[in-house]
C-alpha cells in the first residue's frame, strides 16, 4: 500500500503543471566596475560623467517600462541637504538594441519618476545605457552626500527592482588670499590691527 501511495505521489508532481515565476529582471551595473556611483571634488568645474548599464531580461512576451527615482534626498554628515538640480540624467544614443530611450538630451533627476525607457511591443529583454553627472555650477553646501538611485521594470503585472548607491563628496568653494599692502610676498600684522 506505501508503494502505491508513493507512486501516486510521485506522478502528481511528474505532471503538476509547472508554476510560472517573474519573467521579468533587472539589473544596474556601474561600468567603471564598481557597485556605487562615486562623485569626487574635480578641477574647477569640469563635469564627471558615471554610465550605469541597466540589463532587463523579459520571458513573458509583455512589454514594458523602465524607470529611475531618487528614494530620499541626498544628505550629508551635517544634515544638510544636497541641491537635486546639480544632479543630472540622460541616455547614451543607440546603446539600446530595440525598443525606444529617453533622456536623449540631459535632464534634471529628481524624487518623481522618469520614464527612461519602453520596450518594443514584443517586451524583449535589452540593455542600454544610462549617464549621471553632477553639475559644479550649482551651489551646494560642503561634505559628503548619499543618496540611493531606484530603478523599476514593469510590465502588466509584473515588477522588477534594482538600486545603486550615489555618494558625492562636495569641497567648499570658500578662497581666501593674504596679500600684503606694500609687497604682495610679505604680510605685515601689528597689534594695532587687531
Amino acid at each position: 500500500m506505501q508503494k502505491i501511495s508513493t507512486f501516486i505521489f510521485l506522478l502528481f508532481f511528474l505532471f503538476l503543471p509547472q508554476a510560472s515565476f517573474a519573467a521579468l529582471g533587472l539589473s544596474v551595473n556601474p561600468l567603471d566596475g564598481s557597485n556605487s556611483l562615486r562623485f569626487r571634488p574635480t578641477v574647477d568645474g569640469i563635469q564627471v560623467n558615471k554610465e550605469v548599464r541597466v540589463r532587463v531580461t523579459s520571458t513573458d512576451g509583455q512589454r514594458y517600462q523602465v524607470f529611475q527615482r531618487l528614494m530620499e534626498p541626498m544628505i550629508n554628515e551635517k544634515g544638510e541637504i544636497f541641491d537635486l538640480r546639480a544632479l543630472r540624467t540622460g541616455s547614451v544614443s543607440n546603446s539600446n538594441a530595440s525598443g525606444t530611450l529617453y533622456l536623449q538630451n540631459t535632464d534634471q533627476m529628481g524624487m518623481g519618476e522618469q520614464l527612461v525607457y519602453t520596450s518594443a511591443q514584443e517586451g524583449n529583454g535589452d540593455s542600454f545605457v544610462v549617464v549621471y553627472a553632477i553639475d559644479p555650477t550649482v551651489p551646494n553646501p560642503s561634505g559628503n552626500f548619499s543618496g540611493r538611485l531606484l530603478l523599476s521594470a514593469r510590465s502588466m503585472g509584473e515588477q522588477s527592482q534594482a538600486s545603486v548607491s550615489i555618494f558625492v563628496e562636495n569641497q567648499s568653494r570658500w578662497k581666501a588670499e593674504v596679500s600684503g599692502g606694500h609687497s604682495k610676498s610679505r604680510v605685515r600684522v601689528k597689534d594695532t590691527d587687531v
